[in-house]
């Protein structure tokens, strides 16, 4: 039997195409037919709402909403709230959340593992549930290493009040000291904190380092540098959502868990964590030219643009890195393929296309003898890998 499906959500945040993408992924092994509409300003016009579509079910998406309607509201309608507030939601309510803690720790981990010396926070305006969380482990990751101390930043303006938000983020970071990496709570307010370096002529990655959340491409890869960002798997999120709908429609025993997480992909790494310019010159600008290619490139497409031998770039290359040009390719290339594959979703043609393979033949190839297992092997359990 067909079920109609209601996704309330917002549908300008970069995740929500991902989000809704996983409902869908779902949907087809459970003959739904889903309908995606907007959130509404008002919370009062939830109920009005759910009364005009009249759905069998709803999964409604509020990570970005500034407030919860009345918890009464969805009273006749089976509910999974997605990316919620759980302080704003009835004790039992079914949830899906993102791991904000896993994505704090990922980021601390990552501008430890690089060598910076200072850390600092910059949260999300207001009392925003995911910037704390994300703040709280980000924090003690840092205190399990032995550095505890880290300035913070929580802008006092409101969020619609740009303006006001990036005053108070240029007086935070031009008292930042030099070799600080900065976690910023997700890409917006990173891509904030890249141009305030630039106009405060503190370069990155030389002089600070800069990491944001979601992954969102717009932002990362048309920033300067390009930013390097934690990437929640927002796919996964809406299917477990739409799993566990799935489950109360059918009255199932079996969905006593009434909060379920999702978590990081990966960091994705780009210019704004680049190893700094002890490199030299010539060998960051070789890695940012991999980083920016997602390892899609060759050593016979770089090496022309640089302006001297090729054999004195290589050289120059692995005296600085301790590897070779296409080495250091085909790790990129390896990561980037790693990314993909713990999408769950994707083809493993289609990875190995973006991947830069011509077939999947020689995808599967490279790939085992990187990590000892085919690209299917390795996909089943990425968690461990």
């Amino acid at each position: 039997m067909s079920r109609e499906i209601l996704v309330v959500t917002s549908t300008k945040h970069p995740s929500t195409a991902a989000k809704v993408s996983g409902v869908y992924r779902y949907a087809k092994t459970s003959q739904w037919k889903v309908r995606v509409v907007d959130m509404p300003a008002d919370p009062e016009d939830i109920p009005p709402l759910l009364e005009l579509w009249d759905p069998d079910g709803c999964i409604f998406e509020a990570g970005a909403a500034a407030k919860l309607p009345d918890s009464a509201a969805f009273a006749r309608v089976k509910t999974v709230f997605l990316d919620a507030d759980r302080r704003h939601l009835p004790k039992n309510a079914p949830i899906v959340i993102h791991d904000s803690e896993a994505t704090g720790r990922l980021a601390a981990k990552e501008l430890l593992s690089i060598g910076r010396t200072s850390f600092a926070f910059i949260g999300a305006p207001g009392d925003v549930f995911w910037s704390r969380d994300r703040e709280a482990a980000f924090l003690k990751t840092l205190r399990l290493n032995g550095k505890g101390a880290c300035r913070r930043l929580h802008p006092r303006a409101n969020r619609r009040n740009d303006l006001g938000v990036t005053r108070e983020i240029a007086n935070f970071i031009a008292k930042l000291p030099s070799g600080c990496g900065i976690f910023a709570a997700n890409d917006a307010l990173a891509d904030k904190v890249l141009s305030v370096c630039a106009r405060l002529r503190r370069p990155v990655p030389d002089d600070l380092a800069v990491i944001g959340v979601d992954n969102d491409e717009t932002i990362c890869t048309n920033a300067a540098p390009t930013l390097s960002s934690v990437a929640p798997d927002f796919e996964h999120g809406g299917y477990l959502a739409a799993e566990m709908l799935d489950g109360l429609l059918h009255d199932r025993r079996t969905v006593p868990r009434r909060t379920v997480m999702f978590g990081p992909i990966t960091l994705v790494r780009r210019a704004s964590t680049a190893a700094p310019s002890a490199y030299g010159g010539l060998a960051l600008k070789i890695l940012r030219q991999i980083r920016d290619s997602e390892g899609r490139t060759s050593p016979s497409e770089i090496f022309p643009a640089l302006g001297c031998a090729r054999r004195t770039a290589e050289l120059h290359f692995r005296k600085a890195t301790g590897k070779s040009v296409l080495e250091a390719i085909n790790e990129v290339r390896l990561e980037f393929a790693q990314i993909l594959l713990r999408q769950r979703h994707l083809p493993i043609a289609d990875i190995a296309s973006r991947a830069g393979y011509d077939s999947v033949i020689a995808f599967d190839r490279f790939f085992k003898s990187r990590t000892g297992k085919s690209p299917s092997k390795w996909q089943e359990n990425p968690s461990r890998q």
